[in-house]
């Protein structure tokens, strides 16, 4: 398995990519026929369960886009089955402490570095290559959301975590949780 979104973004390039929230088939096509560098899945707030998202997973794929999953959360049936739908890297959301990070890593990634399971699925098949599973830790991209307070203040201890290669920050969840409105508020 090569990642060529974690390669470019290890190298400092800038990378573009968008964000699937609709269960349309042929919308995930088109955005993938048109060849941004990666498409999220959004298993968080979208309509997608485990078996649509490996169908979007594979769609994705097959032109040559990097798929990317966010999940609804940092538990570990959640993440192993994510990564099984053979998608490159998994957000999580609400990373507030470095426990939940290091938990992030842990439940993606393979032994001796996480807990990850192998079995005959999604992310076994599309890479026969033998060199899959000693590849496939550096490969898996992890991005914890930063979208509390919280995480603000122990951003230094959950980006120490050894695995954890993109913080991306919530905007709207971040300002809600320090009381800001937003300009989608109608008070404002």
């Amino acid at each position: 398995m090569k990642n060529p979104l974690k390669e470019r973004l290890k190298n400092g390039e800038r990378v573009y990519g968008t964000w699937l929230m609709t269960n349309s088939f042929e919308a995930c096509e088109i955005m993938a026929y048109m060849q941004p560098d990666f498409i999220m899945i959004d298993g968080e707030h979208g309509p997608f369960d485990i078996e649509s998202a490996g169908r979007f997973v594979t769609a994705i794929k097959s032109q040559n886009c990097v798929p990317l999953l966010r999940v609804p959360g940092c538990e570990e049936d959640i993440l192993k089955r994510g990564l099984d739908t053979g998608a490159y890297g998994v957000m999580v959301p609400l990373v507030n402490t470095k426990e939940i990070a290091e938990k992030a890593v842990k439940f993606s990634k393979y032994p001796p570095t996480g807990v990850r399971g192998s079995g005959a699925g999604r992310a076994a098949m599309f890479s026969l290559d033998p060199s899959y599973y000693a590849t496939a830790n550096d490969e898996v991209l992890v991005i914890v959301q930063i979208e509390h307070y919280t995480a603000v203040e122990n951003l230094e201890e959950i980006l120490s975590v050894p695995g954890i290669d993109v913080a991306f920050v919530g905007p709207q969840d971040l300002s809600m949780s320090m009381g800001v409105a937003t300009k989608d508020d109608p008070k404002r």
